[in-house]
């Protein structure tokens, strides 16, 4: 029961996450990392690292102990119409993987 706990908060962490990405970029004109709004328990720490569509925020949630990072990655026109709307896939890491490392799976999920 103590793993599925913490898989459910996990889930709520990437799930909220959704959230955040309603953020606008720093510059319209040109895009840039959004400047992300805390919410729905998550408080972002630190600055966002990476790239305008590929980039990866750190949080902490009062729902499991510790810092946690999260991957978002945006298609290359996500910033030219706020109001299309994009599908979203929600990965949970495991076995080695973690959202902070861009080596792993990422590249895969960016190739056109």
């Amino acid at each position: 029961m103590r793993a599925l706990g913490r898989l459910a908060a996990a889930a709520t962490i990437v799930a909220t996450s959704l959230a955040l990405l309603t953020a606008t970029p720093a510059h319209a004109d040109t895009p840039a990392i959004p400047n992300l709004t805390d919410g729905r328990g998550l408080t972002q720490v630190g600055k966002a690292e990476g790239i305008p569509t590929n980039f990866v925020i750190t949080v902490t949630t009062p729902e499991v102990a510790g810092q946690h990072k999260i991957r978002i990655i945006v298609p290359d026109d996500y910033y030219t119409d706020p109001g299309k709307r994009y599908p979203v896939f929600y990965f949970l890491h495991g076995a080695g993987d973690g959202p902070g490392n861009p080596y792993m799976a990422y590249p895969a999920l960016l190739a056109t």
